[in-house]
């Protein structure tokens, strides 16, 4: 395994990769955010998050352009159709896309369920195991580093210390 290998994305108009996420049950199903998610002076921006169902055959583009990176994409272990990403926004600029976001219908529809503030974006997202249902996101801003703890059924966050 590994001795080979091919592009599977350079057809599209995105230089950045931010995060790759393959789907535990169906591998067919793999998710791109775009962007640097890992700031720098020389950062590019993505344009959003994309879905292929093939193993990257073709794509399908589902939004959160402005975004502009996406630092981490979290795929529910046993409901697939439950996404998390963090958007770590822009680096030179504040903009209200920032945050983490949900999808409960596999990425054709995204609800910000965590913002802090308009130059405050998530940056990375873990959960514990299958049974705990514990999702950790950190967001990063100009001056602080919080994380926060939700749960993959919930969509209340709660800060908890770094």
């Amino acid at each position: 395994m590994g001795g080979s290998w091919f592009s599977i994305f350079d057809s599209l108009n995105v230089l950045t990769i931010g995060d790759i996420a393959i789907d535990p049950i169906d591998t067919d199903i793999i998710y791109v955010g775009t962007g640097e998610a890992n700031g720098g002076h020389n950062n590019f921006p993505g344009g959003g998050v994309f879905k292929s169902t093939n193993a990257g055959s073709t794509w399908n583009f589902l939004g959160l352009t402005n975004t502009t990176s996406i630092g981490r994409i979290i795929i529910h272990p046993t409901n697939t159709d439950v996404i998390y990403l963090a958007a770590v926004g822009s680096y030179f600029s504040p903009n209200p896309e920032r945050g983490i976001y949900k999808s409960t219908d596999g990425g054709n529809s995204w609800n910000q369920s965590l913002f802090i503030s308009d130059s405050t974006g998530g940056n990375r997202c873990c959960y514990g195991s299958k049974q705990s249902g514990v999702l950790i996101c950190c967001d990063v801003g100009a001056c602080e580093k919080t994380k926060f703890i939700s749960s993959f059924w919930s969509v209340k966050w709660s800060l908890s210390q770094c």
